[in-house]
């Protein structure tokens, strides 16, 4: 499975502006271009990563070559205990615009946070799609 889709829209965003990379476990690794993008632009950029525990923590050296970056696991064996949420509700700012790609329930939390942003952008990502749809047959389930 390749590439799918369009990518995000960086053109919103200007030089001197902030954006907010939101990801969770295999959707953060379509970040990691959006961020070097968005760095070359000079963009100003904000990445909060969330996974199950320290051992799937992926690309957050790739992230924070690119700005500044905050892990989630839900465990709390590394980063901040929790979820991407945690973080975010915590922050005093507001982004520029905002990409994000991962589990459908952080998508979720993304959406509705940033229900009336003009620049929020969520990626759903078509392997959880696939996941779920081999597992309702593993199961058995229509």
């Amino acid at each position: 499975m390749g590439p799918q889709g369009n990518g995000f829209d960086i053109s919103v965003v200007d030089a001197g502006q902030k954006a907010l990379l939101v990801g969770g476990g295999i959707g953060v690794p379509p970040l990691v271009e959006t961020a070097k993008q968005l760095k070359a632009k000079g963009v100003e950029v904000v990445s909060v990563i969330g996974f199950a525990n320290k051992d799937a923590v992926i690309l957050e050296d790739k992230l924070r070559a690119c700005g500044e970056v905050y892990v989630t696991t839900d465990d709390g064996s590394y980063g901040i205990k929790g979820y991407v949420s945690t973080v975010i509700d915590g922050f005093d700012w507001n982004p520029d615009a905002v990409y994000s790609c991962g589990a459908p329930g952080m998508l979720k939390y993304v959406d509705s946070k940033f229900e009336n942003h003009p620049h929020a952008y969520v990626s759903m990502d078509r392997s959880y799609g696939l996941w779920y749809g081999c597992l309702l047959c593993l199961c058995g389930s229509r």
